[in-house]
């Protein structure tokens, strides 16, 4: 029987030419891949996951990760009940190299695991007008722009230059 090193490298090069060039299923280390699945029917359903074989896997289950900026829109929640269905595939097919098994099921469900109505947050920036903007920059006084240059420029010349000696 091999061992789990010979395993592992054997699933490592499938996985390597199977996703040759997809720039959503990357190897992170010699031992982590992360993978970004995307819903075909809702552009707002995304997921990456990085996947972390030990040094016993695929006699054992593989760690998972959510804790990437991608998935910051995602609930704790959501994301608890994601790696606990992802550890119950995991599970059901321990013992055999399931990379590729967890990424396609990834795909095939991500429509499922993450609810509608989850969006990116957009930050939409209040559009002022000139004369609001001007009452915020003034802070509140009723003296116009310029003012403070107008006095520092009339005390220079009252004060006159004192060159180089």
């Amino acid at each position: 029987m091999a061992t789990s090193e010979e395993l592992q490298a054997e699933e490592r090069e499938v996985l390597e030419s199977i996703f040759e060039g997809d720039e959503n299923f990357k190897l992170v280390d010699a031992s982590s891949y992360q993978c970004t699945v995307y819903s075909v029917s809702n552009p707002d359903k995304t997921l990456a996951v990085r996947i972390h074989w030990p040094s016993q896997y695929p006699e054992v289950i593989p760690n998972f990760s959510l804790d990437l900026s991608h998935n910051n829109q995602i609930p704790p929640s959501v994301k608890a009940s994601i790696l606990s269905q992802l550890k119950t595939v995991a599970e059901e097919n321990m013992g055999v190299s399931m990379t590729y098994l967890l990424v396609d099921w990834l795909k095939d469900n991500v429509d499922n695991l993450i609810p509608s109505g989850l969006k990116k947050e957009e930050v939409k920036s209040e559009q002022l007008t000139k004369r609001q903007k001007n009452k915020l920059t003034n802070f509140g006084n009723s003296q116009t722009r310029g003012r403070d240059w107008v006095d520092i420029i009339r005390h220079l010349s009252q004060t006159g230059s004192t060159g180089p000696e």
